[in-house]
């Protein structure tokens, strides 16, 4: 499949999905949606982790050994920039099939930057718990047009990794 039909399937699943947060947030409220939303990405960290592992064998854990294995698992049709400098890594990400779905669900950019934030908090720190010296968070984009972008740092390099 191509970049644009990869981010077309998932952009059109994440519209499905913002049309079920938005009846799950009449129901139960939006905290609570918000709350759940997070819980199910938490997972995600630990796959990663998973995979981070598999690929590093027994080689340290280093910055490039990381933006490898985010590149290799970066596919859903995201269109993003890489910025490797030393012990720290910066994902760019112009064009989000994520943020475009639950937009085009009706979800005011205050809401996805919400559920983003959340997700991306607890996928950080699922990852953390496998790989401590790895510290990350996301800027969400200022607006619509804009970007967001990821972070990683390797706090205490040399250090095994638990994972």
């Amino acid at each position: 499949m191509t970049r644009e039909e990869v981010y077309n399937g998932v952009k059109g699943a994440m519209t499905l999905y913002g049309g079920l947060f938005t009846r799950l947030s009449d129901e139960i409220g939006v905290e609570a949606a918000l709350k759940a939303h997070a819980e199910l990405q938490g997972p995600s960290g630990d796959g990663w982790a998973g995979l981070l592992k598999r690929k590093l064998g027994c080689r340290e854990l280093t910055m490039d050994v990381f933006s490898e294995v985010y590149g290799s698992i970066s596919s859903s049709g995201v269109e993003n920039v890489y910025e490797l400098s030393g012990d720290s890594f910066r994902v760019l990400g112009h064009q989000c099939p994520v943020y475009d779905g639950l937009r085009g669900a009706g979800l005011s950019h205050e809401t996805v930057r919400l559920m983003c934030e959340g997700a991306g908090g607890l996928i950080f720190k699922a990852l953390r718990k496998h790989y401590p010296m790895v510290e990350a968070g996301i800027t969400f984009r200022d607006e619509p047009e804009g970007h967001c972008v990821e972070w990683y740092r390797l706090t205490n390099k040399g250090e095994k990794a638990s994972g």
